[in-house]
C-alpha cells in the first residue's frame, strides 16, 4: 500500500504587523577573523572525527529489507538488526485526517483515544504496563496517515508481554467517555489559543488556500464545532475502517529473526479489525497562484510562500528535499 505525501501549491500569504526589527548579531570568538600575520587553522583540524572522516566517502550500509503480506492483508517490512537488543514496529495506517471526511478532527481523536483504555485498563495502568516492561508507545495523526509504534527489549520475557498490551491497545480500543471528553477540552482550549497566534492562522489560511475543497484544506485537529459534534459510536467506526489489517503497513526493525517478526506481524495483524484499504485519496488540484493579506495586531510579520510538489515515488523526491532543508525549509 503506497501513499503519497501531501502535495504544495503556489501561493503567497502575508500576516502584516509592522515589521519586526532585524537584529545583527556579533560574530562568535570562533567565527572572528585570524590576527593579521596569523594563518587561520584548517576547518575541522583540531575535531578528531572530522580528521578520521576526512577524504573517506561515507559509509553506506545495504538493507536488507524482507516484505511478505499477514493472512488479513497487512503489509510487513522487516529488517533484521543484532547489533543491540531490542527491536522498534511502527503501525502505518493510511487513516490520517484526509479520511476524515464530514468530521474534520475524527482521525485525530481516534488515534490519540487509542492508549486510553482497554479491557480492565485504563490510561495510567497502560502506560505502567508498557514502563514496567522497558517498553515505550507512542503514537501520532498526520494527513495521510495514523501511526503506532513500539520499541521494545527483544527478550521473549519482555517482548511478549509488551506485544499483547500493544496489540490490544491498537486492536481493540475501549473509548472511555470520561477520556473523550477530557480530550475535547484540551483540543477545544487550543483553538482558542490558535486564534493568539499569527503563526497558526496563516498556516491554516495557506491550507485553505492550497487546497480548496480537498481533504487536505482542513486542519488536522478539526475546529471547536466539528470536535464537539463527534461522538463514541463515530470513533468506533472510523476505527473498525481506519485501523483494519488491510488497511495497515507493518514495519519492524531489530533483534528478531524472520521467523520471530513473522509470529509478531500475524499477532499483531489478527489483533486489528477486519477490513481491505481504503481508498486512495486523490491528488490535489493546481489552484490559481495569488496573495493573501490579513491584518493581525503584531510587531512582526508572518510571510509564507508554499508551492505545488512531487510525489515520494518521484525520482527526484529525495533531492528536493535536501534543496529544500538547505533553503531552510521543514521538507
Amino acid at each position: 500500500m503506497t501513499r503519497n505525501a501531501p502535495r504544495h501549491a503556489l501561493l503567497g500569504l502575508i500576516l502584516a504587523g509592522s515589521l519586526g526589527a532585524v537584529v545583527a548579531l556579533p560574530a562568535l570568538a570562533d567565527d572572528a577573523p585570524a590576527e593579521q600575520g596569523q594563518a587561520a587553522p584548517a576547518l575541522g583540524s583540531n575535531l578528531q572525527t572530522l580528521k578520521e572522516l576526512d577524504g573517506k566517502a561515507p559509509a553506506r550500509r545495504a538493507l536488507n529489507i524482507q516484505t511478505w503480506n499477514t493472512a488479513e492483508g497487512a503489509r510487513v517490512l522487516f529488517v533484521e538488526s543484532r547489533e543491540l537488543p531490542m527491536f522498534d514496529m511502527r503501525l502505518t495506517f493510511a487513516a490520517g485526517s484526509s479520511q476524515d471526511q464530514k468530521s474534520p478532527g475524527i482521525a485525530l481523536l481516534t488515534n490519540a483515544m487509542l492508549n486510553e483504555g482497554i479491557k480492565g485498563k485504563d490510561v495510567n495502568a497502560i502506560a505502567q504496563g508498557f514502563e514496567g516492561l522497558g517498553a515505550d508507545f507512542s503514537n501520532g495523526s498526520y494527513r495521510d496517515m495514523a501511526v503506532a509504534s513500539l520499541r521494545s527489549l527483544s527478550a521473549a520475557d519482555k517482548r511478549d508481554p509488551a506485544l499483547k498490551l500493544f496489540s490490544e491497545v491498537v486492536g481493540k480500543p475501549t473509548f472511555p467517555a470520561d477520556s473523550l471528553a477530557r480530550i475535547k477540552n484540551q483540543l477545544i482550549a487550543s483553538f482558542e489559543t490558535q486564534k493568539q497566534n499569527p503563526g497558526a492562522i496563516a498556516s491554516k489560511e495557506l491550507f485553505n488556500r492550497l487546497y480548496g475543497d480537498h481533504p487536505y484544506a482542513h486542519p488536522s485537529e478539526g475546529d471547536a464545532k466539528s470536535v464537539n459534534a463527534i461522538t463514541l459510536a463515530q470513533l468506533k467506526a472510523f476505527h473498525a475502517k481506519g485501523y483494519a489489517a488491510g488497511n495497515a503497513v507493518i514495519a519492524l526493525v531489530g533483534d528478531l529473526s524472520r521467523d520471530e517478526a513473522q509470529a509478531i506481524a500475524a499477532q499483531v495483524s489478527a489483533s486489528l479489525p477486519k477490513g481491505p484499504a481504503l481508498a486512495k485519496v486523490a491528488d490535489p488540484v493546481e489552484p490559481k497562484a495569488g496573495t493573501t493579506h490579513i491584518e493581525f495586531a503584531s510587531n512582526q510579520t508572518h510571510l509564507m510562500l508554499a508551492q505545488l510538489g512531487v510525489d515520494r515515488n518521484d525520482p527526484d523526491y529525495a533531492a528536493l528535499t535536501v534543496g529544500n532543508s538547505v533553503l531552510g525549509g521543514g521538507g
